[in-house]
């Protein structure tokens, strides 16, 4: 006879383990509205009705634009343009330590 969780010999205890793998795969529909908040995304594309769509960047965005033009650079500017980066992030990063309370 086994022992352990797996010994219970209950219909309900039966029935729960039996239907774990199902809830998980097929969550309540009543959870759908906060699935697809939390995914940013239709309640049509989560169950494949209309295909999920890359989202637009903005085409003003001069920091993505930027970005886009130093991925176009050769490795050893890129390098630069990184160490430069960071060391401004860090200076920015000691400010903040200094003046926070």
């Amino acid at each position: 006879m086994p022992h352990g969780p797996a010994a219970s010999t209950t219909p309900k205890d039966r029935y729960n383990r039996s239907h774990v793998p199902s809830v998980l795969l097929h969550p309540p529909t009543t959870l759908l509205p906060a699935i697809t908040r939390a995914l940013g995304v239709s309640a049509d594309t989560l169950l494949g009705v209309t295909p999920l769509t890359k989202r637009a960047t903005p085409k003003s965005s001069r920091v993505q634009r930027r970005l886009r033009e130093i991925e176009q650079l050769g490795t050893r500017e890129k390098r630069q343009v990184l160490q430069l980066m960071d060391a401004f992030l860090e200076r920015e990063r000691l400010k903040q330590r200094v003046s926070a309370p």
